[in-house]
């Protein structure tokens, strides 16, 4: 389930369409911590190493997406908070999102074991507002993203 949540956490950072933006390198991406609210929601906060070589300051402002079994809707994510990106830096950062499942029966008829479920069936639609500090904001969205290939990847 981690690898699910850091791979659109990684989406909404590396496929920011604002220029000057697209040179910026996410390092190291941890799990630090799930929060299970109630049965069907969750915060989920990673810890993340990023490199930003631009001379002013990354800010994610928004996020939210849906991620997609066989095209029904599993889950809806939210950002609920994102340090800023310190220009010209190596930093630690931190993302904190919601994740809401829509449907609880779906997660349990899959089963608990998430190495056995099929991520070829997952897709995500994502979209994020990002701004350069000083800058307009940027927003990028992004459908159908096959999490197989990004799961590789991490």
């Amino acid at each position: 389930m981690k690898k699910i949540w850091a791979t659109v956490f990684l989406i909404t950072l590396l496929l920011s369409g604002c220029s000057g933006v697209g040179d910026i390198g996410i390092k190291e991406v941890a799990l630090k911590d799930v929060r299970l609210l109630n049965t069907t929601s969750a915060d989920v906060e990673f810890e993340c190493v990023v490199h930003n070589p631009t001379n002013r300051r990354i800010i994610l402002e928004d996020a939210n997406g849906v991620l997609k079994k066989s095209d029904v809707v599993f889950a809806r994510i939210h950002l609920v908070k994102a340090d800023t990106i310190a220009a010209n830096a190596l930093s630690s950062n931190k993302v904190r999102l919601k994740v809401n499942l829509e449907d609880p029966l779906s997660l349990l008829s899959m089963g608990m074991n998430i190495s056995s479920w099929n991520m070829s069936e997952f897709k995500a639609d994502l979209r994020s507002t990002i701004r350069r500090e000083g800058r307009a904001k940027h927003v990028l969205k992004r459908k159908n993203i096959p999490l197989e290939s990004l799961l590789d990847k991490i």
